[in-house]
């Protein structure tokens, strides 16, 4: 069954496909080109994003992807939203396809069985942003400067060190494996159930079922917000 995208260009119709941590390794050659790519075409309609999670944590420390990450992250702000829908199209035309269009505000692509995950940021408080369960102070979005990755310059947060603290703790130059490769057949065959479940569900089901663990997430993020970037 495939879903639609309202977009300005009209009704963009992809195909939901599941995605969940611990089913595959991330091809850093293919994600190479696809991330340079990416960026070219959407930087030439006016939409910036910035690395973001694993994929930065691999540009500084490593000067690379993570080996053992499964995808490319990004964030841009929601204020870009209506740019990059009216860009499915021509993202299409490239190669890239939506594969699932979290209602929480992240939308993957997929292209030559690599994934990008781009999680859309939009104000919770003046100085907090929200991305479904993710939260960071805001200035890690809209102060920024560039790091050159992959041959190719890319927007980071001006301060890529707290963010990297923010989210990995103090010890983010340790590198540690946090997807594993091993999951049994059935629970891979679980999750795909339950996100197809939820890909479905009407708006009040959905978000009845998915906050409390959402909210969960976040209290940790907020406390540290709340200690070490407010007065």
């Amino acid at each position: 069954m495939k879903l639609s995208i309202k977009t300005p260009k009209g009704k963009y119709r992809y195909k939901f496909i599941p995605l969940f941590v611990g089913t595959k390794i991330i091809d850093k050659e293919i994600s190479a080109r696809n991330i340079k790519e990416f960026k070219r075409i959407l930087y030439k309609v006016g939409v910036e994003f910035i690395l973001s999670y694993g994929t930065l944590l691999g540009a500084v420390r490593e000067n690379d992807f993570i080996s053992h990450d499964e995808d490319i992250d990004l964030s841009m702000s929601h204020k870009d939203l209506p740019l990059l829908l009216s860009s499915l199209f021509l993202l299409r035309e490239h190669g890239f396809e939506v594969c699932r269009y979290d209602r929480r505000g992240l939308i993957s692509f997929i292209k030559d069985n690599e994934y990008i995950d781009v999680y859309i940021f939009k104000n919770m408080t003046e100085d907090i942003l929200i991305c479904g369960r993710e939260v960071m102070p805001a200035h890690f979005l809209q102060s920024t400067t560039s790091l050159i990755f992959k041959d190719e310059e890319f927007w980071v947060p001006k301060d890529y060190v707290k963010y990297l603290e923010f989210f990995y703790g103090n010890n983010w130059k340790t590198p540690v494996q946090f997807y594993h490769y091993e999951l049994p057949k059935w629970k891979r065959n679980l999750n795909v159930i339950i996100q197809h479940i939820k890909e479905f569900l009407p708006d009040k089901i959905f978000y009845a079922l998915v906050e409390p663990g959402d909210r969960k997430y976040r209290e940790p993020l907020l406390r540290k917000i709340n200690e070490q970037y407010t007065k």
